[in-house]
């Protein structure tokens, strides 16, 4: 993330809260395309009520930790999603910072989709995990808990 992007949304919450206006930039700056209104609301409701601490700990401290070295490997089965539009954390960002961690890991690349993922390509995500779950789980279980 571009410094002057990090300082904008540092200034969103210096009173304390994100105001409508704030959140709606956030949403439509992190969206590849506009969202359906009925979704695009409920992404700025939801940003809206996004705890100014952790925001403010992500922007300060979260995000810019380097966690690599100490991470090591990781072996769990792994789906790793992104957006083909996004440009923080899309394809190559994890293909270079997430994958290497993971030794059983699979990325996937949602088209025309950017940093919102589940409101951009909501069907789409849940597909991704649904299948990723079935095929992580032992033939033993039941089909009927998914």
């Amino acid at each position: 993330m571009d410094d002057a992007r990090r300082q904008q949304m540092l200034v969103w919450i210096a009173d304390g809260r994100i105001d409508r206006e704030e959140a709606t930039t956030f949403v439509d700056d992190n969206c590849a395309a506009r969202l359906p209104d009925i979704v695009r609301k409920q992404a700025i409701e939801d940003v809206i009520r996004a705890g100014p601490l952790a925001w403010r700990a992500w922007l300060e401290k979260g995000s810019r930790e380097d966690w690599r070295d100490a991470v090591g490997s990781i072996s769990l089965p792994t789906l790793i999603v992104a957006g083909s539009e996004d440009g923080d954390l899309g394809e190559d960002a994890q293909r270079r910072l997430n994958l290497p961690h993971y030794s059983d890991a699979r990325l996937e690349v949602l088209a025309g989709a950017a940093h919102l993922l589940p409101y951009e390509a909501a069907s789409e995500t849940a597909a991704l995990i649904a299948r990723h779950i079935r095929s992580a789980l032992p033939e033993t279980t039941s089909p009927v808990l998914l």
